[in-house]
């Protein structure tokens, strides 16, 4: 993804932002449909459509901010969906290249696995498997943080971390079967996800 955020256009910029507002004050921002008869989420509300790849060629803003955008939106409370399109094209500044949004993707990630370290260690498993689920965490955490300081991703080092979360997420889901434990297998499968998706997309660009 080699252009631009708004494709480095105020204009463009503002006449995106015009348009969700629109769609905000005409009560026609939904959840549940891309486009539809004028109304649809954020992602529709944005390009009139239901292809995430188009934020690439028309806004000059990674597929994976696009698809990020929409898992929030389907997620958030009504009140709140309805807000988070135009907060989120107010927020995008214009004229970012991928360096710069390489950085928002591993500091959401760090934000995420940060929160799962939190909820895991307040959480009534065995200490061992806490450990052990804490750890692939911290594991796939060191690999984000090191890229937003080097601005490179080590593949290699985040293949090696995605495999100790799996791992630490099939320890979880074979043990008692509490719900604690579960809970912990899905913030170590979490980790697991983010380390590969971050791969994947770097690989891709």
């Amino acid at each position: 993804m080699k252009q631009l955020s708004y494709l480095g256009s105020a204009e463009l910029k503002a006449k995106i932002v015009a348009q969700v507002k629109a769609h905000y004050d005409a009560d026609e921002i939904i959840k549940g449909k891309y486009w539809e008869n004028g109304k649809g989420c954020c992602v529709g509300c944005i390009i009139h459509g239901n292809k995430h790849i188009r934020f690439e060629g028309e806004l000059g803003c990674p597929e994976w901010y696009a698809r990020l955008i929409d898992k929030i939106f389907e997620g958030l409370l009504s009140d709140e969906a309805k807000q988070f399109p135009l907060q989120i094209s107010k927020a995008v500044p214009e004229g970012k290249n991928e360096a710069w949004w390489n950085q928002i993707k591993w500091k959401f990630c760090v934000f995420i696995l940060r929160e799962n370290i939190e909820r895991v260690l307040l959480l009534d498993v065995a200490d061992d498997l806490k450990k052990q689920v804490v750890d692939a965490i911290r594991h796939v955490l060191a690999v984000c943080q090191d890229a937003i300081e080097t601005r490179a991703y080590n593949e290699s080092a985040a293949r090696s971390a995605e495999s100790a979360a799996w791992s630490a997420g099939l320890a979880a889901a074979w043990s008692a079967g509490s719900a604690a434990a579960w809970s912990a297998g899905s913030a170590a499968r979490l980790a697991a996800r983010l380390a590969a998706w971050s791969a994947a997309w770097s690989a891709a660009r």
